[in-house]
């Protein structure tokens, strides 16, 4: 999966941005998913044949190793595909497509299960062939939209994307290690135990806020297309107050029934994250807040402001968890967290009503 992070570099947001932008660019960002793809995938075969010629860097070898790395530009150029069908709204396709391979990669997974077969490299082949199933049925609805490709390399356009990419990976890399600093220090100065109390506590936190993820990707090919920056800061403040509600009220079932939900889900032993999770509950609305606030940025560009804001919260994000988890523990990182995405929401908040009044160069 890092592989694949790493190889993407922001171009899936970026093929929503730009499709959702001029639909005229459509063909051509076709046209350089694949060629990305490919050029990937050729990289791919290289270091395959110098790992089994030379010195091999990996944990496995022969085919599993083979199945590895083809399942990355693979993985890569079905993700960019997909995301040209949301930028052009046609979440219907999109859900399809996505839907088949998970159905897909389900059912072969369960045969496996089921008829006892232990063996992995049927599990990534099964994987494979579900990624190759959505770029092909992608591709063909990107067809049935009219549109088509022709397997060359738009250099224009491709410069626009990259820059906008590089970006908006640099932001959501700077944002990962905000979310995600915790868990190291935790695990150094705690201990496994409560480690692992936290981290299931974070897990339901983060399904808590699945609906606001959800919500900003079909939310963000909109925002890009609507240009009057004003009218666009209202249906975002529209969108925050229902989704505001809505945590609201998962906060309340949570609060009521965490104990008994948590006991289904994870067992008795786990009975323990409750307190923490209902002191994370804060984070729930918060994140739903940011998320949107942040796709009406992402809508117009990725501001530098956007990007020195993330940096300089990412610093005093490490320095307050090794404090505060050094001297108070796992509510130490709680205060800390809670605390990080009130700055992210007053942050955000500023940099969009600065947009609106056109004091950042975006």
């Amino acid at each position: 999966m890092l592989g694949i992070q790493f190889g993407c570099l922001g171009l899936n947001n970026s093929n929503i941005y730009y499709s959702a932008k001029d639909n005229k660019v459509v063909n051509e960002l076709i046209s350089n998913s694949l060629f990305l793809g490919l050029i990937i995938f050729i990289f791919i075969i290289i270091i395959y044949f110098f790992s089994a010629c030379f010195i091999n860097f990996f944990p496995v070898s022969g085919l599993t190793l083979f199945l590895t790395l083809i399942w990355i530009p693979i993985f890569i150029t079905s993700n960019l595909l997909q995301n040209l069908l949301l930028g052009i709204n046609k979440v219907n396709y999109y859900n399809i497509t996505e839907l088949n391979g998970k159905i897909l990669i389900f059912v072969t997974t369960f045969g496996l299960f089921f008829f006892n077969v232990k063996n992995l490299n049927l599990y990534l082949i099964s994987n494979i062939i579900s990624f190759v199933y959505s770029i092909l049925f992608s591709i063909f609805y990107l067809k049935k939209c009219f549109y088509n490709y022709e397997l060359k390399f738009y250099s224009e356009i491709f410069k626009k994307s990259i820059k906008y990419g590089i970006l908006s990976y640099i932001a959501c890399l700077f944002l990962f290690i905000i979310n995600k600093v915790d868990i190291f220090f935790i695990k150094k100065y705690l201990g496994n135990e409560i480690t692992g109390y936290y981290a299931t506590a974070l897990l339901i936190i983060d399904n808590l806020n699945l609906l606001s993820t959800v919500v900003g990707i079909l939310l963000f090919p909109k925002l890009v297309k609507m240009l009057d920056l004003v009218k666009k800061w209202n249906y975002v403040k529209k969108i925050s107050g229902y989704i505001l509600l809505f945590n609201l009220l998962i906060c309340i079932i949570i609060i009521l029934f965490g104990d008994i939900i948590v006991k289904i889900l994870f067992g008795i032993k786990f009975v323990n994250t409750v307190p923490i999770i209902i002191c994370m509950l804060p984070n729930v609305i918060l994140t739903s807040i940011s998320n949107v606030f942040g796709n009406f940025i992402t809508s117009i560009d990725v501001p530098k402001i956007l990007l020195f804001f993330y940096f300089i919260l990412m610093i005093l994000n490490y320095y307050l968890n090794y404090y505060l988890i050094l001297n108070f523990g796992i509510y130490g990182a709680i205060s800390v967290s809670i605390l990080t995405k009130v700055l992210i929401v007053i942050g955000l908040f500023l940099i969009s009503k600065n947009i609106i009044s056109n004091k950042v160069m975006v």
